[in-house]
């Protein structure tokens, strides 16, 4: 049995949240002409805004001119433009199967990043395109893909961020500003795609730290947050199988 879409999505919408997004439609006649610019995809820029209309307006503007400042397009034509072997080596990521709902999984093992190193393999601009290009795929091949398997729409992913060996390169200004960086891309222009984040092997000082820092997130996003320590496994296999993270022999 198929779980009802969650509300402002597709398939369970408000007659006002309805109104909203014919609303929007309407105002960006003209602006927006490509086939990817469908219902689901004008939701999520709705939810990231609340259904405010002004409001969804102004990002979904800004996201056009940015798309074609940054030459989206351009970008993902891009082959063989990143040592992407190298990268994982020093920045381990990437996908794993997909969880009981269907969602595509992603695995970053934040605390054995080492970004000076990863710095000398490529550079800041070149890494931001193989971000966008990576975005980009999980949009157009990635969800379609799963909510084919699924055999329903899948919207977004579950994101596991393994923050075992962390140390003090982690508040480094210069991770700090890299992490700004990709996190700007994600959050201004490809809104609304984590389904859930489960932070394991968080060290004691991270999970005193949070509750300060909770407060500042929004509260949509921070229901979507689980924090946990090294005791995350029973957590993490309600959400997915272990044979979908653990028998794969590479980050896709």
């Amino acid at each position: 049995e198929v779980d009802k879409p969650l509300e402002g999505f597709l398939g369970n919408l408000t007659a006002a949240q309805q109104t909203t997004l014919d609303q929007f439609k309407v105002a960006m006649q003209g602006k927006i002409d490509h086939p990817r610019y469908d219902d689901q995809f004008l939701l999520r820029f709705l939810r990231a805004r609340k259904f405010d209309l002004k409001k969804s307006v102004l990002m979904m503007e800004n996201y056009v001119k940015w798309r074609e400042e940054f030459g989206v397009d351009q970008v993902c034509q891009l082959t063989d433009f990143i040592p992407v072997a190298d990268v994982k080596k020093r920045y381990p990521h990437g996908y794993h199967g997909i969880d009981r709902k269907g969602r595509p999984i992603y695995i970053e093992r934040l605390g054995v990043v080492k970004v000076d190193e990863l710095l000398q393999a490529t550079d800041l601009d070149t890494l931001l395109k193989y971000w966008v290009q990576e975005y980009e795929r999980l949009v157009e091949v990635r969800l379609p893909a799963c909510s084919v398997l699924a055999g329903h729409r899948v919207e977004q992913s579950l994101t596991i961020l393994d923050m075992s060996g962390i140390g003090m390169s982690a508040l480094s200004s210069t991770t700090r500003s890299i992490m700004g960086k990709l996190s700007k891309i994600c959050q201004d222009n490809f809104p609304e795609l984590l389904g859930t984040m489960l932070i394991v092997n968080a060290p004691m000082v991270f999970s005193m730290m949070w509750p300060v820092v909770k407060p500042f997130i929004d509260e949509k996003t921070q229901k979507k947050i689980i924090v946990l320590g090294s005791s995350y496994k029973e957590k993490l296999f309600e959400l997915a199988d272990p044979s979908q993270l653990f028998n794969s022999t590479s980050c896709r």
